[in-house]
């Protein structure tokens, strides 16, 4: 609990800083300290599939990395619908609470309604600074004031607050989707503008490495998305896209 709320340099665990770890929130584990047989048999079983000695006669390894935001959300989920009761001989065993994410007011948001709701919410931004861009090009406009509006850019400047982050599948299903905006305003202010038009694209550059990889977007325990940066635009744009999305993908984990 407290590597995981402040940090372990020694284990490699950054600070998560997000309440969930916070030893004042479970006095309970804080004070209880159990041999490693058996927190070694407890990881053992959340990290391994029981064997099935039909198809797999030895428990299968789990790997947690891989698994997307949405599925360790509809995990999470899953949990809330128990709570533990004494088993009458000492130990504890789970019960089905029906009712105990109505009570918290814990629900999390399928797939398909983050995408309306981004897609109705943040949409109209969207546009409101494409249509900026093809109104000043339409208008003979020069090239210095069009960069000042390039759309591109004014998508960048944008911040997001999700008060209620969770897993943060929201912001996360964010990123992946204004990426792809970004990605296509770049290109048609190009197109709009004509030959030689570099709009914002200097001014976005190549996110800041972090871990030994190619840029993320930040992360915030507060539930704060700046918008994605999308690695430096070149002129092949197939090439730059394909970048930027495998980027994404890579780092929205």
């Amino acid at each position: 609990m407290r590597a995981a709320a402040h940090g372990d340099d020694a284990l490699g665990i950054p600070p998560y800083n997000g309440g969930l770890f916070d030893p004042a929130a479970a006095t309970l584990l804080a004070r209880v300290r159990l041999p490693d047989t058996v927190m070694g048999e407890a990881l053992f079983l959340l990290s391994h599939r029981p064997a099935q000695p039909a198809s797999e006669p030895r428990p299968r390894y789990i790997n947690y990395r891989d698994l997307s935001v949405q599925q360790l959300g509809s995990i999470y989920e899953s949990i809330l619908e128990y709570a533990v009761e004494p088993d009458g001989e000492g130990g504890v065993r789970p019960r089905a609470d029906n009712s105990a994410r109505h009570r918290s007011g814990s629900y999390y948001t399928p797939e398909d309604l983050v995408s309306l709701i981004i897609d109705r919410a943040v949409g109209p931004l969207v546009a409101e600074r494409t249509q900026a861009f093809e109104d000043a090009v339409a208008a003979g406009q020069g090239r210095a004031a069009l960069e000042a509006i390039d759309p591109a850019t004014r998508l960048l400047e944008l911040k997001f607050v999700d008060p209620a982050m969770g897993s943060g599948h929201f912001l996360v299903s964010l990123v992946d989707w204004l990426s792809d905006k970004v990605l296509t305003a770049i290109g048609d202010a190009e197109a709009l503008a004509g030959d030689g038009y570099g709009g914002g694209t200097s001014r976005i550059g190549s996110p800041a490495k972090e871990d030994g990889r190619e840029g993320s977007p930040s992360r915030s325990g507060r539930g704060v998305a700046p918008c994605p940066r999308p690695p430096s635009a070149t002129r092949d744009r197939r090439r730059r896209a394909g970048r930027s999305r495998s980027w994404t993908r890579r780092n929205s984990r």
